[in-house]
């Protein structure tokens, strides 16, 4: 370290040190040297963990990305198979059309006017309500819905 001369008590003290070089360099800047060191590791670390959480980001946007496809996927596979099904449903339903057997009974449709009397229903907004044109066009699968149908109005009406 280099001192100063006892002989030149008016020039302020400077403390030197060499650098890597062999240079003189004050105390105070080496000590800044050595702060922008450690800030730089520092910085250099954060940026280090900035990186790899952009990594882990990216690959759980590719694993979301993989789950998407196979939802959609999925979702293809059961369109088509509620395509192949409806298809299915509509031949057997104008078999049954053609057979006579598809809409209800006229027995069926005689229990369903009795309850749209005894319910206060209006006849066209309960054929609205079941989706047909009339009274016998209410196909047969939806005969127990009717009547539940019919049934729940006469409790409400009742409550």
């Amino acid at each position: 370290m280099i001192t100063p001369s006892s002989t030149s008590p008016s020039i302020p003290y400077v403390a030197f040190e060499a650098d890597s070089r062999g240079q003189p360099v004050s105390v105070a800047a080496s000590l800044e040297v050595e702060r922008d060191l450690r800030i730089a590791r520092a910085l250099r670390l954060r940026r280090d963990q900035i990186h790899n959480e952009m990594e882990s980001c990216l690959r759980q946007r590719d694993e979301a990305y993989r789950l998407a496809d196979a939802f959609l996927d999925e979702f293809d596979e059961l369109h088509a198979r509620d395509r192949a099904l409806r298809t299915a449903l509509m031949q057997v339903e104008l078999r049954l059309q053609r057979a006579g057997a598809f809409f209800i009974s006229g027995a069926q449709a005689e229990i369903i006017l009795h309850e749209i009397a005894d319910a206060g229903a209006d006849i066209r907004r309960f054929c609205e309500y079941m989706g047909v044109e009339g009274i016998a066009k209410i196909p047969a699968h939806e005969f127990q819905h009717a009547l539940a149908a019919l049934d729940a109005k006469k409790r409400r009406r009742g409550a």
